[in-house]
């Protein structure tokens, strides 16, 4: 649990450079980026998976144990 908790924060940390990335996206070429908004979909579902782990709601372990949301 120490290591999911440990990926949480880093993931937390990435979304939030990913929004910054994004918001300089969407100002600079008037439109949002596709690739970084289905990152930003499937990193939020990550996040949630981890939050259900991490606080006993869900006792799945989330990627890397199981496959990366949104992917087949």
């Amino acid at each position: 649990m120490l290591l999911f908790l440990a990926a949480f924060a880093i993931a937390h940390t990435l979304l939030n450079v990913i929004a910054l990335v994004q918001i300089v996206w969407l100002l600079v070429s008037g439109a949002s980026n596709p690739y970084i908004a289905g990152f930003g979909r499937s990193l939020a579902l990550w996040l949630a998976a981890a939050a259900a782990f991490l606080s006993c709601a869900d006792e799945a372990m989330p990627f890397p144990m199981q496959s990366w949301p949104g992917s087949v």
